[in-house]
């Protein structure tokens, strides 16, 4: 995963983000990258495969270095760190970072277009640590949780934070609103 900064003249590097990237292993494969500027700092979220699962991982830039918003070790955001998170999303709503993703919540880490197994998963950050805002239950805020959520969205709007997905009930895609938070 790699940033670069562009000046309205030349792009460069932003801190470490050349040689290896930002990545908490370079050698793994990571996409599906966002950004988000919370707190007077950048934050990128990504996916990035750990060898048995993907994890959400987050790091933040103070326009010099890149620090870790996640913790740093090889467990990312995820609810459950041996099944796999795809497609993060952020928005700032009311003083928090706010990190959605689909995660595999069933008997394998494999992400798969079925009726069942994927939650949608969302996360606070204060600038200091992680809270869920999904209720920290294994089965996020998916409308009906025995149905597959794919594709989270967030936006702050008139003082609510608004989140939106699909979920798919065997034949159709449902696209899903939820807000309060």
């Amino acid at each position: 995963m790699r940033v670069r900064a562009y000046d309205g003249s030349k792009w460069t590097w932003a801190g470490g983000g050349s040689v290896t990237g930002i990545n908490y292993d370079p050698a793994r494969p990571a996409d599906l990258p966002q950004l988000a500027v919370f707190d007077g700092k950048l934050y990128a979220a990504w996916r990035e495969f750990n060898g048995t699962a993907s994890q959400i991982r987050l790091r933040a830039y103070d326009g010099s270095k890149w620090t870790w918003a996640d913790g740093g070790t090889g467990r990312g955001i995820n609810y459950d760190s041996s099944k796999s998170g795809y497609v993060p999303a952020l928005a700032v709503f009311n003083g928090k970072l706010y990190a959605a993703w689909e995660e595999w919540n069933g008997p394998n880490a494999s992400r798969s277009f079925s009726t069942t197994g994927l939650q949608i998963r969302v996360k606070a950050y204060d600038g200091s640590g992680w809270s869920w805002a999904d209720g920290g239950a294994s089965n996020g805020i998916n409308h009906d949780v025995s149905k597959s959520a794919f594709g989270p969205e967030l936006a702050a709007f008139n003082n609510r934070l608004y989140f939106t997905w699909d979920e798919y009930n065997g034949s159709t895609y449902q696209i899903r609103v939820a807000s309060g938070f």
